[in-house]
Order: C-alpha cells, then sequence, then structure tokens
C-alpha cells in the first residue's frame, strides 16, 4: 500500500480556471488523433485486452478514444476540475455513460476496489 500524498491541495490548486479553460486546445485531440494514429488501440487490441483504465485522464481524451473504439475504459484523475470537463468532453463525444472517479495515483485501489 502507498502513502497518501503529503500535498494533495497543492495538487488540486494547480488546477485554475485558467489552465482548465485551455487544457484541451493545448492537448489537441485532432492533432494527437493524427499523431497516434491508432497506437493504443493497437497495442490493447494485440494484448487481447477489452479494457484499461485511464489513470490521470485529465479532461478525457485517451478514455474518449478508446470507448469510440470499443473499449471499457473508465477514468481517473486527482482534480475535481479535470474530472468535470472530462464528462463534458465525454459527453459531446456520445460516450457520456464513461465511469470515472477523482483519485490520486496511490489511492487508485481504494478509488477502483477489485479492478472495479
Amino acid at each position: 500500500m502507498y502513502p497518501e500524498s503529503p500535498t494533495p491541495r497543492l495538487f488540486q490548486q494547480q488546477y485554475t480556471p485558467a489552465f482548465m479553460s485551455r487544457w484541451d486546445e493545448l492537448i489537441d485531440w485532432e492533432g494527437r488523433k493524427r499523431s497516434e494514429n491508432g497506437f493504443f488501440e493497437q497495442v490493447l487490441s494485440d494484448a487481447g485486452a477489452q479494457t484499461a483504465l485511464d489513470i490521470a485522464c485529465g479532461t478525457r481524451y485517451h478514455t474518449v478514444t478508446l470507448s469510440l473504439n470499443g473499449f471499457g475504459v473508465p477514468g481517473s484523475d486527482g482534480s475535481t476540475e479535470m474530472l468535470a470537463k472530462a464528462k463534458k468532453n465525454a459527453a459531446a463525444h456520445g460516450v457520456g455513460h464513461i465511469q470515472f472517479r477523482e483519485s490520486e495515483w496511490a489511492a487508485l485501489t481504494r478509488a477502483f476496489p477489485g479492478g472495479q
């Protein structure tokens, strides 16, 4: 078991409204899609995976794109603000059913007990 992060408040404060409002612009979903060219979908398919956990999902680029390609992909992020934006992005792409949970990396086993 890993210890809780000693600085969760600092972590949360990093995601200011100004930063959040530009996150998807900085990520450039369409450019990233072209650049990755199905890489993660292929890796998961080759491994026979049907599900994957998107850790530190941010505004959900991989959660959304993998879900659109038939994978079960819950998302996790330590920022409430990122998850709120992620939920909007998922709904806008027609995959609003995606499960997401707020969790820091060190607490994932509590957020997703039994891998669920």
